[in-house]
């Protein structure tokens, strides 16, 4: 009876988005620690609920079935994101529209001849990683009104070298749905392996950021520490992948990383 109970619980958070939602917010999070700045609460929140919004509609619009009491979730969602964004800065309203249009035309054929985003060749990993860097590291800089400086732009490519990594094995998840809609991602073009290694070059750039990140006082040993562990787990959870891996292998645990990231960056700035 319990093992059922935890299953549901997990399947709610995991299938339901949550999960993958509130990484959102935590990444978002860990920027303003790093760079000293004060949270701000409605930006979080209001990042949690767009993520929530956009990643239920996506996987709506994948089953192309009716929409069920359960996954009308995304939609109010959606609906509390707009309110929360009338509470930000007028600044942001262009990053948000951008943000919102992006995501629309990701999942949802509105581009000519009927085309999403993703059905471009090889541009999919592109577009997660960097509309995940944008909102989690360029968000709380344009919130905050503070410049840009070089430090915030190498920390962006950290973060969106990590993201990277971590995406690519969805692609090798995803291989014989793409190959039937006709997708060209880096596992159909290069093969399994070199998609492996792809990834794994990936995260060696991105902790050799890191690294400089330490040099020029934006992190503390301990904070380059526990990226270097994140990266590790990463890069054995990337190791691991294949098409026939359970599905929470990829929305638990490869996107988890999306939160214990964050997570262990948060637990070691508030010390």
């Amino acid at each position: 009876m319990l093992f059922f109970s935890v299953k549901r619980v997990l399947s709610g958070l995991i299938d339901g988005k949550v999960w993958i939602a509130g990484a959102t917010p935590l990444l978002a999070a860990a920027s303003y620690r790093i760079f000293g700045l004060p949270l701000n609460p409605f930006l979080l929140a209001f990042l949690f609920a767009g993520t929530l919004s956009v990643y239920g509609l996506h996987a709506i619009a994948r089953k192309r079935g009716r929409v069920l009491l359960s996954e009308k979730i995304p939609i109010a969602a959606g609906i509390f994101a707009l309110g929360l964004a009338l509470l930000l800065p007028v600044r942001l309203i262009p990053a948000m529209a951008l943000t919102g249009l992006l995501a629309l035309a990701y999942s949802h054929p509105i581009l000519p001849g009927k085309k999403r985003l993703r059905d471009f060749p090889l541009i999919k990993i592109f577009l997660i990683a960097g509309v995940w860097t944008y909102l989690s590291v360029f968000f709380p800089a344009w919130e905050a009104d503070v410049p840009l400086v070089t430090s915030w732009w190498s920390f962006a490519a950290e973060r969106a070298l990590f993201i990277f990594a971590l995406t690519l094995p969805f692609d090798i998840r995803d291989m014989q749905s793409d190959r039937e809609e006709g997708v060209l991602t880096f596992p159909i073009y290069l093969g399994i392996f070199k998609t492996k290694q792809l990834a794994f070059f990936a995260l060696l750039l991105s902790q050799g950021l890191t690294t400089f990140h330490l040099g020029i006082g934006l992190y503390t040993f301990e904070l380059w520490l526990g990226q270097g562990v994140c990266s590790i787990l990463t890069a054995i959870l990337v190791a691991g992948s294949h098409s026939d891996r359970h599905p929470w292998y990829y929305t638990g645990l490869l996107d988890g990383m999306l939160v214990i990231q964050p997570t262990i960056l948060l637990l070691i700035t508030a010390f």
